[in-house]
């Protein structure tokens, strides 16, 4: 084994990929945590969501996730099949 640099070609580029990954999860981690606390441009998105909701006016449509009323399940209905023997 030699122990000039550059001799290992294989392991300099794995170790290349190791810094450059490194590098790439360390600024994203940054920009994370940044947008979580508030730094960092973005305009629209950092708008406060509490403003918008509480000053738009409200609309004739249902909120998202509101449930609706299912027509009644027949026993005799073929989906459910025969009733339970009594």
């Amino acid at each position: 084994m030699s122990t000039e640099p550059g001799s290992d070609p294989i392991g300099d580029f794995q170790r290349w990929l190791m810094k450059a990954g490194a590098r790439s999860i360390g600024r994203d981690v940054a920009g994370r945590v940044k947008s979580t606390l508030g730094g960092g441009g973005g305009g629209a998105k950092n708008d406060d969501v509490w403003d918008t909701a509480t000053t738009e006016e409200p609309t004739d449509e249902p909120p998202e996730g509101t449930a609706t009323r299912a027509a009644p399940a027949q026993a005799s209905s073929p989906a459910w099949g025969t009733p339970w023997p009594g």
